[in-house]
């Protein structure tokens, strides 16, 4: 490398430098912001004014790279100015132009050095050495700094990520609270007063609905008010007091009208980190009928007690220091006081519920009687006592004093919202978390969590345990992969691919171990999808079973032993049973009429109809055009005559191998067995845009073929008679049902019954007809309408009774459908 290749080197090495500087200063480092906005400088700016501008002046593009540099420090200061007014996020994204602008920059340095370059070559100059050895020195220096940046980066974006996960939690507690309260909250911002957030009580006050009302102006949503209110919002900016009002008065539009409003609000400041204000939280309470029941007292105190009589939420009103109560409405005295009405008016607090004394809410009343101040709380325990004994409830309330006509606090009203059910269903929640930690200890599972894109990992210590590590090990996902057997990597490669498709991750492998040794394990994980149906995550377990491995060895080897011992006993059987022999002829008659039977159907049938199939094609191919119209649509009817003899055969052979019961019972889980019906079924489920809801289903002893043909039927019919622009919704459950229970006109032999119901909302049929739909080439609906042959649930039926059961259905027309197969329990 010459001195001039040193040079662009170097030249490239002080821009890396400041972009550097630049990410730094957005991911919070502390660095001089003059070498970053400066374009004289910062490094790559002194080396191009101080040195680049003078020696290669005569190449034009030095201008253009001049051009280039100072547009690239326009953006970075502009960055900067984001960053320190809060836009943090829309700061980094910017850093992406800047690596626009940079690919320029370098493409015209580089085009400028190999211009150079080539003059050099021109003039055979030869490089001064010490200059060289100077240059690699200052291009060593630069990149110990931009590694010390680098490092000063990494530490800031962790501190940083952990700061703002932190931040997230905080804001999104903040706004569910907030989203809850029950006063008006809003958030302003910026000198604009844009929206950013207001809940539901300031929706409702104001009579505004959410999408319309947040992202804009406050005076574009309520003009109404902007004399009135903007000063005192300017002000609260501009000096950075708060503002109280008190029965403030404005008028809004709202709910069809102009009204006359009183409010009690707080206009708060909102601070930046740097301690400028860029916003305002109101926190308004419309206290309108309370004004104006001072000019009504009479008609409001009516009105105001009618409506909390009649109000969904409990409330009451106590009266005087004494707290005496003056009213309760039904919610309160029905389901948190427990209590009648009369048994509670006009007595004070104290009297009626003795056990309040020692807990916090006389003392809370007293406060607000004193103070005038409202006070709120989330979740609260209090203890009640009733005719039904003491009560614990977590409640919502609102202490709210109320004023007389001089404006002295004359009573209290408090609303209560029992909220009891939700803050226990969160302890269950929480205990069956830790129970769920507990278990998975105790089962000996170990946890892992993989971020597809990134292919992050993270893991439990027992996990790492299985995989052969130490606790504090922190592989990667490629050494892990590389403890895995090698003849299993086929299986658990093939086990991943499968689960970005169905989003089921299962396989089973073995794990060598750093002393050699190996443990067998099995992997079962979910995929998560996002918006756009792709993997994102992979979360999952993994079981340590080579235990269990070699005891299923174990078992394995004594069955073989058995096996041979049996067989060896087989041997010395020398007869078998009289009855035995009658039953095996004729079974053996059976099938062999049942086998002529399935010829006939399916070779001597279905042979000349494959030739007139054939027949029909060659006429449709080369003799068409010769036909009349007539003629043409006789051979239409002959093709869709045959297509349907066709259909008829292959059912008629359905029908006749159901007739069979010579195969074998294997037991089978129905939830696995109807997930490979459904993936049969996908191009007609996906037609016909439906929807399939399967309850927890049993594994019974069944004839597996069978009961595939036996659900496809139930499920096809179910698609097939669907109503015009209704998506099919079709239910699968199980259950088991006692005899007496089951309404069957044949006696029924066993005491219990698996009841296995397919439903759908498809067009149904008449009541009358549920015995003939299960005869043989029933059809209550013409072959123009609906295609089939009528035998599909006649083979239902069969396939039933082949298993000892029956078979029923319960329906009315337009109004689905639902088919009842009833198997004994074993």
């Amino acid at each position: 490398m010459n001195l001039i290749q040193l040079d662009f080197q170097k030249a490239k090495t002080r821009h890396i430098l400041f972009k550097t500087r630049l990410r730094s200063l957005l991911y919070g480092a502390s660095l001089d912001e003059s070498s970053v906005v400066s374009v004289v400088e910062c490094p790559f700016g002194k080396w191009l004014h101080d040195h680049a501008l003078q020696v290669y002046s005569h190449i034009p593009s030095i201008q253009v790279l001049e051009e280039t540099h100072h547009e690239i420090h326009f953006e970075a200061k502009s960055l900067i100015e984001l960053y320190k007014n809060g836009k943090i996020g829309e700061a980094r994204e910017g850093l992406l132009r800047i690596d626009e602008l940079s690919n320029q920059l370098i493409e015209v340095l580089l085009s400028i050095e190999k211009q150079v370059l080539q003059e050099d070559l021109e003039t055979t100059t030869s490089d001064n050495p010490q200059q060289l050895w100077i240059n690699c020195q200052e291009l060593l220096e630069l990149h110990q700094t931009i590694q010390q940046l680098d490092e000063q980066i990494k530490q800031q974006t962790f501190l940083a990520h952990n700061i703002r996960k932190e931040a997230d939690q905080n804001a999104r507690k903040f706004l569910n609270t907030v989203r809850q309260a029950p006063v008006g909250i809003i958030i302003l911002r910026g000198k604009d007063f844009i929206v950013e957030m207001a809940n539901e009580t300031y929706l409702h006050i104001i009579d505004r609905k959410e999408e319309v009302f947040v992202g804009r102006s406050l005076f574009d949503s309520l003009p109404e008010v902007k004399d009135i209110v903007e000063p005192l919002l300017r002000g609260v900016i501009e000096t950075g007091q708060p503002a109280y009002g008190h029965e403030f008065e404005v008028e809004i539009n709202r709910f069809d009208n102009r009204e006359r409003t009183f409010f009690n609000f707080v206009y708060q400041p909102l601070y930046q980190p740097d301690g400028t204000i860029n916003g305002v939280i109101v926190v308004a309470t419309e206290v309108t009928k309370q004004v104006e029941a001072k000019f009504t007292l009479q008609q409001s105190e009516a009105q105001f007690r009618n409506i909390i009589n009649q109000s969904p939420i409990a409330m009451t009103i106590f009266r005087g220091r004494d707290l005496v109560i003056d009213l309760a409405n039904q919610t309160m005295l029905k389901n948190v006081w427990r209590r009648k009405l009369e048994e509670v008016q006009g007595r004070k607090l104290l009297d009626v519920f003795p056990e309040l004394r020692g807990q916090k809410y006389p003392e809370l009343l007293l406060q607000v009687f004193e103070n005038a101040q409202t006070h709120q709380e989330k979740e609260s325990l209090a203890y009640i006592d009733s005719h039904d004994g003491r009560r614990a409830f977590y409640l919502d309330f609102e202490y709210a004093p109320l004023f007389d006509t001089s404006h002295e606090v004359s009573g209290i009203m408090a609303t209560v919202y029992d909220v009891t059910e939700k803050v226990e269903s969160r302890k269950k929640i929480k205990e069956a978390e830790e129970r769920l930690r507990m278990a998975v200890g105790i089962t000996g599972l170990g946890t892992f969590e993989v971020e597809l894109a990134s292919q992050q990992m993270s893991f439990s210590k027992r996990f790492l345990e299985i995989f052969g590590f130490e606790p504090n090990d922190t592989p990667t996902r490629e050494i892990l992969v590389q403890r895995i057997h090698p003849d299993d990597l086929a299986v658990r490669q093939a086990a991943h691919e499968a689960s970005v498709r169905k989003g089921i991750l299962e396989y089973e492998a073995r794990v060598i171990h750093p002393d050699q040794s190996i443990r067998w394990m099995i992997v079962k994980g979910k995929v998560l999808f996002d918006h756009q149906s792709k993997p994102f995550r992979l979360l999952g377990t993994v079981l340590d079973v080579t235990e269990e491995k070699v005891a299923r060895h174990q078992i394995e080897q004594s069955e073989k032993q058995l096996r041979e011992l049996a067989e060896s006993l087989e041997i010395n059987v020398a007869r078998r049973t009289h009855e035995l022999k009658i039953t095996n002829e004729q079974l053996a008659k059976s099938n062999d009429e049942l086998a002529q039977f399935a010829y006939v159907a399916s070779h001597d049938l279905q042979e000349p109809l494959r030739k007139i199939q054939a027949f029909s094609s060659r006429i449709l191919e080369y003799e068409w055009n010769n036909l009349s119209l007539t003629g043409q649509d006789y051979f239409r009817r002959i093709q869709s005559a045959s297509k349907r003899m066709q259909q008829l055969i292959l059912d008629l052979l359905a029908y006749s191998r159901a007739s069979t019961t010579d195969q074998s019972f294997e037991a089978t889980d129905l939830s696995v067995l109807l997930k490979t019906i459904f993936l049969n079924l996908q191009e007609e489920i996906n037609q016909k845009n439906a929807s399939i809801e399967c309850g927890s289903l049993p594994t019974l002893k069944i004839i597996r073929f069978q009961f595939e043909q036996l659900f496809t039927n139930l499920i096809s019919n179910a698609l097939k008679f669907s109503q015009k622009g209704t998506p099919p919704r079709i239910h699968i459950e199980a259950k088991v049902v006692a005899s007496p229970n089951i309404h069957s006109f044949a006696p029924l032999v066993h005491s219990h019954y698996h009841c296995l119901t397919v439903s759908d909302n498809g067009i149904g049929f008449e009541e009358e007809f549920t015995e003939r739909i299960f005869q043989v080439f029933q059809r209550l609906h013409g072959r123009d309408t609906y295609e089939g042959t009528g035998i599909g649930l006649a083979i239902c039926k069969k396939i039933v009774e082949n298993h000892d059961g029956f078979i029923t259905a319960h329906s009315q027309p337009n109004q689905g459908a639902t088919f009842y197969i009833y198997l004994p329990v074993e």
